[in-house]
């Protein structure tokens, strides 16, 4: 397991929720296991490597900068 996977897990086991790592670019680097319901969007990201292009969409657009989805934990930074 590398470092960032391991720093990943740590969250996870912390916070008790599911992690993933996203470059700038919206490419998966890497996830945690995920225990309770899993949305459309998780599953697409993780079986694409990339977060869907709505879920792009709604990190990028400035109004949304510093917003919290429902539903997904943390989008934008």
């Amino acid at each position: 397991m590398d470092e960032l996977q391991r720093v990943a897990q740590a969250l996870a086991d912390r916070i008790g929720l599911a992690v993933a790592i996203d470059d700038p670019q919206m490419n998966l680097i890497c996830h945690t296991a995920h225990d309770d319901h899993i949305d459309l969007q998780r599953i697409s990201s993780i079986m694409k490597m990339r977060a869907p292009d709505e879920v792009v969409a709604h990190t990028v657009t400035p109004r949304h900068r510093h917003s919290r989805g429902s539903g997904t934990r943390g989008w934008a930074a």
